[in-house]
């Protein structure tokens, strides 16, 4: 999961993968899976992308804020 990111106030208190058995619409799915018995508070996975492929979107967007 080179792109996913564990974060929230207790990450280290968490793991994550990728579960072969469960996919949606044919892709993969992931796990999110507490590794104490009474966790604290939360964890989250957070996906990382290059914002270059989404940056002309991105202005039509803006653009259409601003009208």
């Amino acid at each position: 999961m080179d792109c996913w990111h564990l974060a929230g106030s207790h990450p280290s208190t968490y793991e994550s993968g990728i579960d072969p058995q469960i996919t949606y619409h044919a892709k993969n799915c992931a796990y999110l899976k507490c590794l104490v018995e009474e966790p604290e508070d939360f964890a989250t996975l957070v996906p990382s992308f290059k914002a270059a492929a989404y940056i002309r979107l991105l202005e039509h967007f803006v653009k259409e804020v601003m009208v």
